[in-house]
């Protein structure tokens, strides 16, 4: 069976949660370390604002229309907007705190965090650059520090300062994220209740987290399995690496109701079966050359489609944003397709 199978790598990347990229006008927008960038279906990427090895900061603004950059100078934090093509768009804005981390912009509003003696505080600055009074939160569980920064329409931004945290997204109130990689543990937390939930899906799976999605009031968590094998003389257990199909056993789709924390389905793929996207509808994979969409109710077949484009021992990643999966070819850069979600 396994002669048929496809042999190279795939890798899977949720970046709903990531503020650092985001899918406009059906374009995939990434913000790297060298600059930001935009890619479309069957193209390269392209770079729109280069940052030329400065110390930037740069994040999309709350309606996605524009891109905001930070530069510090000698008066304190300068912001400049770019419109979706990289041209300066308004006038730059000057905050008078050197060492302001701007974060995020939401309906003119500036929000990120400055340092007050030896403390870290939350702080929104209007669009003259003038700090303004706002309901910013602070909160912390055990070693899991958040800064809630948003308006009053509950649009937030949440920062964890442990680093073995990864967050996964929010519902309505609640916040999801994650602890450990291996057998994981999700916490759902209430920051009107200071209340917790802890889901410890290491009690029924043992495998690595692949990627998480907030849908509604369920939050879709996709575990990937691969052969252990114990090196010679070394003691420990070696999960290989879990974007090779050569060791790859199967996917396991966890669907848990946010707000009793109870696991309500789960579903498991074939050998060499790989699960792209997940939500509480469905759920997407790839298997010998097919990509195949599975109701997450019954785990019922509803969509068969060839991959033409994924060849056997390529290397290839599929990465979800907005109402899409990006499909790039890794030894090329350029993104081969693009799959609709909806």
């Amino acid at each position: 069976m396994s002669c048929f199978a496809s042999q190279g790598r795939i890798t899977v990347i949720n970046s709903s949660s990531d503020p650092r990229k985001t899918e406009i006008n059906n374009e995939l927008y990434c913000i790297s370390n060298s600059g930001v960038y935009k890619v479309g279906e069957k193209s390269e990427r392209q770079c729109l604002i280069p940052f030329n090895g400065q110390d930037i900061k740069a994040f999309f603004s709350g309606d996605k229309n524009s891109i905001c950059i930070c530069k510090t100078t000698e008066n304190g934090t300068e912001v400049s907007r770019y419109d979706l093509n990289g041209d300066l768009s308004a006038t730059p804005i000057l905050i008078n705190f050197p060492d302001a981390d701007i974060c995020a912009e939401e309906n003119g509003v500036f929000y990120g965090v400055i340092s007050v003696g030896e403390s870290i505080e939350p702080a929104a600055f209007d669009s003259s650059g003038e700090r303004i009074d706002t309901d910013i939160k602070k909160l912390e569980y055990t070693d899991d520090v958040f800064t809630f920064l948003g308006d009053r329409d509950r649009t937030y931004y949440a920062l964890i300062t442990d680093t073995a945290s990864k967050y996964i997204g929010r519902s309505k109130d609640k916040v999801i994220y994650l602890k450990r990689s291996y057998s994981p543990e999700l916490i759902i937390a209430d920051p009107d209740t200071d209340s917790i939930i802890r889901v410890d899906l290491a009690d029924k799976f043992r495998a690595c987290h692949s990627f998480s999605n907030v849908i509604d009031d369920c939050v879709c968590t996709v575990l990937t399995a691969t052969h252990s094998t114990v090196g010679l003389g070394s003691g420990h257990s070696d999960k290989g690496d879990i974007s090779s199909l050569k060791k790859h056993r199967y996917d396991i789709f966890v669907l848990t109701d946010i707000n009793s924390g109870e696991v309500i389905k789960q579903h498991k793929t074939r050998r060499g079966e790989k699960m792209i996207y997940a939500d509480a509808e469905k759920v997407m994979t790839i298997y010998r050359g097919r990509y195949i969409t599975y109701s997450a109710d019954d785990w019922k077949e509803l969509d068969l489609r060839k991959a033409s484009e994924i060849k056997k021992d390529g290397s290839y990643t599929f990465e979800t944003c907005g109402e899409h999966i990006f499909v790039f070819d890794d030894d090329t850069g350029r993104c081969i397709n693009k799959l609709s979600v909806s």
